[in-house]
């Protein structure tokens, strides 16, 4: 797996979503490397891991062991915090705290007894605009997510430089967009008793308010945090916000 590794001291795996790559978290990245080392990973297929094919979650907890931390905190945004959630669950004892960006345990609705995710066809057409155009369907997605922001320009601006001349590997899009579609992972969440700080935006069309909100309810030990107005880019659109959530979750507890 390839990966960038930023500052000194405890350190920190950061896991992009589903369709990106970890150029979008650089910015929250070099503000967070001021106090540890993070390191930025390219999920399979994705970024410059393009050479990797996609297989599956046991395949990514695989390679993030690679890194041979044995005692790190994590971070995952979207499906990116699916994986978090899974990694947790497998590997309690590596992880000292966990955050979830704008995550959810299940991203589609479920007959009867989740409706706190999309609709299949609405997700469905998301996902295969993304596969069809990634481009021009990601620099929608991410200026929507952006709207309300005063450094919208300027974000899309740099993303686009960074971010978005960076197709993923579209058969390892296909192979994932089945997690996506599948992963149920609301049975994992009691099991979880990790320091965990959940992070999402008031306006998320993907991920529900409800999802966060169900998630700190089965985590032991978590908070929450709502930023208002924001959409599924809090770290992007909310980033002073974000960071102040962000070190006080990690003072609170280091006391």
């Amino acid at each position: 797996m390839l990966y960038k590794v930023l500052g000194k001291g405890e350190p920190i795996v950061m896991i992009h979503g589903w369709a990106m790559t970890s150029e979008i978290w650089i910015d929250l990245a070099k503000k967070i490397a001021k106090t540890q080392q993070v390191f930025l990973i390219d999920l399979p297929g994705m970024g410059t891991n393009k050479n990797t094919q996609f297989i599956d979650m046991d395949q990514i907890n695989v390679e993030i062991n690679a890194l041979n931390l044995s005692h790190f905190s994590i971070m995952g945004w979207s499906f990116g915090g699916q994986i978090a959630i899974n990694y947790s669950y497998k590997f309690p004892k590596k992880i000292k705290k966990l955050f979830l960006v704008s995550t959810t345990p299940c991203f589609v609705n479920q007959i009867g007894d989740w409706h706190s995710g999309v609709e299949a066809n609405i997700f469905n057409k998301f996902a295969n605009d993304l596969i069809a155009d990634w481009q021009t369907t990601m620099e929608r997605f991410l200026n929507l997510q952006l709207l309300g922001s005063e450094y919208r320009k300027t974000i899309l601006k740099k993303l686009k430089l960074l971010f978005l001349k960076k197709a993923p590997d579209i058969d390892s899009l296909k192979k994932s967009l089945n997690l996506l579609l599948q992963n149920d992972l609301r049975y994992l969440l009691p099991y979880i008793d990790i320091p965990s700080m959940i992070m999402t935006g008031n306006l998320d069309k993907l991920v529900p308010l409800e999802a966060s909100e169900f998630m700190n309810k089965k985590l032991k030990f978590s908070k929450i945090k709502i930023f208002k107005g924001a959409a599924h880019l809090p770290f992007l659109s909310h980033m002073d916000d974000f960071m102040n959530t962000f070190h006080e979750f990690n003072e609170n507890y280091d006391k």
